[in-house]
């Protein structure tokens, strides 16, 4: 039987500043605007011809939303209410409304941008230069070198987002009756994007979640105020309002959240490594470098109490005075290559380890930018060498479990981001073994969300009292996570040797 996801969904988003809302719903920057449902004129036989000249490819989510279509009203696993689904639930489909919000005006006047009006031409194209349209809307920076039409990227990020440029398909995706039958490959030439393949559709995801060239969430964002991106594929995945029957191809493939999580770890690391490539290598033809978002966040911003466990981690990784790089897209590679021989894995490790060097103990007092490029192009190329070698093995999630609690650290001195890394890696693991929902490694994996969540704490200042969310893990105990993470390691394992 399909477990509830509610449940599940309630454990995969560990704290409560505006960090881990993010993942929590995928729609940081404000508030919900309500999206009325209906009404859309769809104008098939206006859909333009491809012409020889540069035009958007984009044609809106117009084009999906009539009843006989996507726009019915009904259950949201069916496919007929994609579009429903998408504009009553979905919050990519507010992610333009919050750019004109007072927080997303707050940065960009951080920024040393001054618009006073919102409505104005000046407004939205200085969102356009700030990289905002691109993840905020439906629109990409490499539209045939067209500029974004705003009646478009008004929409936010629409079904093309996602399922590619519709100005080829959209005629013969509604008017082939045989176009069901039509191969991955045929229709990707026309454009459409295969989210049926598991790596495809993360690596769709990474492009505004990770970051990409044009849409990079970059040092100077997150210090006007916006989120910092922490991607994990499995708990987005299983948080994200479905608009297609998932109940069923969990009963088809009861493993699904396994493959979600291990595709999710490595496509995500392949993203990561490429937009370091990127940075480093327009640091290096004269850009601003090192680029602060690469490194451990929570190495500076933290309280300045002494915690002990800080100073000996740092100590014993020879960091001291330096810039430890961040672990959100590599502290799981190691389980993924734990109990292999595959030279592959071990090749991307050892590249990732010689990059992870190069950015933390390069040249003093920053490291080269053109090491940091070259090393990180290698280290791209090993990694998809590891992932090719083993796109057609079957992910075992016994085996994954059991590698998670062989390779996580053996002492208190990990960082948040490694902890909580392996957090959202055993709920996913724990769905994906079909693990009961009455079974105690829940109540745990509660306890263990609520040690890395941020902290609320209510303070009085002139006798007024305020309410203060920390956007940093400022009461993390990495003794206390490390201890209830081994709990919950070793419950799995049994769990699983139990099994028949």
């Amino acid at each position: 039987m399909y477990q509830d996801r509610a449940s599940i969904e309630r454990l995969a988003s560990p704290a409560q500043g505006s960090l881990w809302r993010l993942l929590a719903a995928l729609a940081v920057l404000g508030t919900g605007i309500a999206v009325v449902v209906g009404g859309h004129r769809v104008a098939r036989s206006e859909v333009p011809a491809v012409e020889s000249t540069p035009i958007p490819q984009f044609i809106g989510v117009d084009s999906c939303a009539s009843a006989s279509c996507h726009g019915d009203v009904g259950s949201a696993a069916d496919s007929s209410c994609a579009y429903t689904t998408w504009a009553s639930n979905d919050p990519h489909a507010r992610a333009y409304q919050v750019l004109f919000n007072e927080r997303s005006q707050q940065m960009l006047s951080r920024l040393g941008i001054a618009v006073d009006d919102t409505a104005s031409p000046a407004y939205f194209q200085a969102l356009r230069e700030q990289r905002c349209l691109y993840c905020h809307g439906t629109a990409t920076p490499s539209d045939g070198g067209v500029e974004p039409d705003e009646a478009i990227v008004s929409q936010g990020v629409g079904c093309e987002m996602c399922h590619g440029p519709a100005r080829q398909w959209l005629l013969p995706h509604f008017q082939d009756p045989h176009w069901s039958d039509r191969g991955p490959a045929e229709k990707s030439r026309l454009g459409m994007v295969d989210m049926a393949n598991l790596p495809l559709r993360v690596r769709t995801c990474t492009k505004c979640h990770v970051g990409a060239s044009g849409m990079d969430v970059n040092h100077d964002l997150i210090a006007a105020g916006h989120p910092r991106l922490t991607f994990e594929a499995a708990a987005y995945h299983a948080l994200w309002p479905k608009h297609w029957d998932y109940a069923e191809q969990r009963l088809a493939d009861p493993g699904l959240p396994t493959q979600l999580w291990k595709i999710g770890q490595q496509q995500s690391a392949v993203a990561a490594t490429e937009l370091l490539h990127q940075r480093a290598q327009h640091a290096a033809d004269g850009g601003t470098w090192p680029e602060l978002a690469e490194y451990d966040c929570y190495a500076c911003h933290h309280s300045l109490a002494d915690q002990a466990w800080r100073k000996r981690r740092y100590e014993s990784e020879g960091l001291t005075g330096g810039l430890p790089w961040n672990e959100w897209y590599t502290a799981m590679l190691p389980s993924l290559a734990t109990g292999t021989a595959s030279p592959q894995a071990h090749a991307a490790l050892n590249s990732l380890k010689k990059l992870r060097n190069a950015m933390t103990k390069g040249d003093y007092p920053t490291p080269s930018a053109q090491q940091v490029a070259d090393t990180s192009r290698e280290a791209l190329n090993r990694l998809q060498d590891w992932i090719a070698s083993e796109a057609a093995a079957p992910v075992v999630t016994g085996e994954l479990i059991a590698a998670v609690g062989e390779s996580g650290p053996t002492s208190d001195l990990g960082t948040w981001d490694a902890m909580t890394q392996r957090y959202l890696a055993l709920v996913a693991l724990a769905d994906g073994a079909r693990v009961p929902l009455s079974d105690p490694v829940y109540e745990d994996l509660r306890k263990l969300r609520k040690l890395l969540t941020f902290p609320t704490v209510r303070e009085s200042i002139d006798q007024k009292r305020r309410t203060i969310d920390y956007d940093s893990p400022a009461t993390f105990e990495p003794r206390d996570v490390q201890q209830l993470l081994e709990k919950i390691e070793s419950r799995l394992i049994a769990n699983d040797a139990n099994e028949p």
